[in-house]
């Protein structure tokens, strides 16, 4: 069962309550205005993903967000823009740090292991891809697809799977795109759900549109994850 997601509902109860208070004029209107400015929303779609589980992504947009909202607080005086490159350079070393950690999502985690234990990518009908600062174009050679997960930090995947079937009722595709592109080619007459998050990025279907009565109804392929300045698309 797919993990309910707070991290969304609660932001908007919380700018619902901005909202109202600014209105009844308890809340000043400078305050109200570095309420909205960009850092803050930078620190809140972090703190949403942190909430949601998307730990790379929240915590990059969280820290984002803190280092160019402290002049705004008059915390430290700098000019954002000087530290703009060192700041760039601390995220991909600490987005680095977390990828190699290898955090897994929880309901792919045995599919997860066995992948890692194994020499080949595309062993038992299960890939697994992780890129950094790097691009993998991988041709699937297996003859059914069971599953993948696929992560890609300042890179680029490109995984082709037009030559496999589908043998299971569901089969999940958990993605983790930061500052990267995802390509996934697979044959037109799958049925995608799309269940991707995506904070300043995107997911794109640009197959051909089919008739419902022309898909294999009976078999689904589940994209779970996120895409954070980066996008997501099948082909």
């Amino acid at each position: 069962m797919e993990k309910r997601k707070f991290g969304w509902p609660l932001l908007l109860i919380a700018i619902g309550i901005i909202f109202l208070l600014k209105n009844l004029g308890f809340i000043d209107l400078n305050f109200y205005e570095l309420l909205f400015s960009w850092p803050m929303i930078l620190v809140a779609i972090g703190v949403v993903q942190l909430v949601d589980r998307s730990y790379v992504s929240g915590f990059i947009l969280l820290f984002l967000g803190t280092v160019f909202m402290l002049p705004r607080l008059d915390i430290i005086q700098y000019d954002a823009m000087r530290v703009f490159w060192p700041v760039v350079l601390i995220v991909i070393g600490t987005a680095l740090l977390f990828r190699r950690r290898g955090i897994s999502y929880a309901a792919s985690a045995d599919r997860y292991r066995a992948s890692a234990a194994s020499t080949s990518p595309d062993a038992d009908g299960f890939v697994r891809i992780d890129t950094s600062f790097s691009g993998s174009k991988t041709l699937f050679t297996e003859p059914v697809f069971r599953g993948a997960i696929l992560r890609s930090t300042f890179g680029g995947i490109d995984l082709d799977l037009r030559s496999a079937r589908l043998d299971d009722l569901e089969i999940f595709v958990d993605l983790d795109c930061t500052f990267s592109g995802i390509t996934l080619r697979v044959p037109p007459t799958w049925r995608i759900d799309s269940r991707i998050r995506s904070t300043f990025g995107g997911f794109d279907d640009k197959r051909p549109h089919l008739p419902p009565d022309a898909l294999d109804m009976a078999h689904t392929v589940v994209l779970r994850g996120s895409a954070t300045f980066g996008g997501i698309e099948v082909k």
